[in-house]
């Protein structure tokens, strides 16, 4: 539905929600040709909640190729190309996105059980003209420390735009 631009997908792991928003973003990509490109953005947060994305050796998408095996494992059954060599597939770390405007794209951000309130408003604030933003998470995998069921992004996201026709949850 292009009047639906946010879509969030909570729900416990296992169930699916990467690859169905990874095959929904390529096809509306590469086929409907809706979008220029499809963004996949993750929140880089290990188990723990010590975040060590810097001290990884190599360039950017090296280091975050680790944190993103998620969508590289199901980019590889619905496509023969690799997540990082493909043209029309960006990858982000969130921590990353401030000062960008992200425009003419559909934009999947991963694990906003452990964004905060905060993070997750400013990420919905870099969504421009002509894109649809795909949030994923699982509020019982929360890493943050500081963070709750209640208070992690995921949870505020789904709640502020509950009643808003322009979401869907």
């Amino acid at each position: 539905d292009d009047d639906v631009k946010l879509v969030v997908a909570h729900s416990e792991a296992g169930c699916g929600k990467t690859i169905v928003s990874i095959a929904a973003a390529l096809h509306q990509v590469r086929v409907e040709k809706r979008y220029q490109k499809l963004i996949i953005a993750k929140a880089i947060l290990p188990v723990g909640g010590i975040d060590r994305l810097g001290f990884l050796p190599g360039s950017f998408k090296e280091k975050i190729g680790h944190w993103l095996t998620n969508f590289s494992d199901n980019m590889s059954l619905l496509s023969q190309e690799e997540l990082m060599e493909a043209k029309d597939v960006e990858v982000a770390a969130v921590m990353h996105m401030r000062g960008r405007s992200l425009h003419n794209a559909i934009i999947i951000i991963d694990e906003a059980q452990n964004l905060s309130m905060l993070e997750a408003k400013t990420l919905l604030n870099r969504i421009g003209y002509e894109s649809k933003v795909i949030v994923l998470g699982d509020i019982s995998q929360i890493d943050s420390p500081y963070l709750s069921a209640r208070s992690n992004g995921l949870t505020h996201i789904a709640n502020k735009f509950k009643d808003h026709s322009i979401a869907a949850t």
